[in-house]
């Protein structure tokens, strides 16, 4: 008799422990998934910064950079065009605020001249926008823009993109300084500087 208590007391405390471990495993899980989340949007926010500084750098300097793009979502993709890039991510939730545009940087978002000397020539900003009942798209985006010297001259750096839309799961971002280019309207003269820019 004393044998049958000893192993039902065993099964016992054996099967409160699994219960224990299932309700901890259920309670974590969804934190788990949560700090990963806040871990690809941190990841992508700071690729964002990097990039735009990145690409100040090859136009101030000239010559070739590469950027790696290691740590951010599988569901993370890019869109190049020619004064802005997009990088877009879905998770299930976001830590900016949705439905509104936030910049990350001193100039607001949809500013389009800024002044030579005084002002950064990159605007980040970030908009977060529900999508369906259970994801969210956070997009990162980052616009040159033109710097006016006075009232004669302006600069302004121009992408060259080699690829439209790409996937940045473990993509390589190559920069590439393709000299200046002058143009001139309105009495003002516009300095772009060329940076081809591909993704592989």
């Amino acid at each position: 008799m004393k044998g049958q208590n000893e192993v039902l007391v065993l099964i016992m405390i054996t099967g409160i422990l699994f219960a224990v471990i299932a309700a901890v495993w259920l309670w974590a899980t969804p934190i788990i998934e949560r700090n990963k989340e806040i871990s690809f949007l941190r990841s992508t926010e700071d690729f964002t910064k990097d990039l735009a500084n990145e690409i100040k750098l090859v136009a101030k300097n000239g010559g070739k950079a590469e950027l790696r793009a290691n740590a951010l979502s599988p569901k993370t993709t890019i869109l190049l065009n020619v004064s802005d890039i997009q990088i877009f991510t879905i998770t299930q939730d976001t830590i900016y605020e949705k439905n509104f545009e936030i910049p990350l940087k001193e100039m607001a978002c949809g500013t389009t001249a800024a002044i030579w000397g005084l002002n950064d020539s990159d605007v980040i900003c970030i908009l977060s926008v529900p999508i369906g009942k259970d994801n969210v798209r956070t997009r990162f985006s980052i616009n040159f823009i033109q710097l006016n010297a006075g009232t004669t001259r302006a600069y302004k750096i121009t992408l060259l993109p080699l690829t439209q839309i790409s996937s940045l799961e473990k993509a390589s971002v190559l920069l590439e300084n393709k000299g200046v280019q002058e143009t001139t309207a309105d009495g003002r003269t516009l300095i772009s500087t060329l940076i081809a820019i591909n993704i592989v």
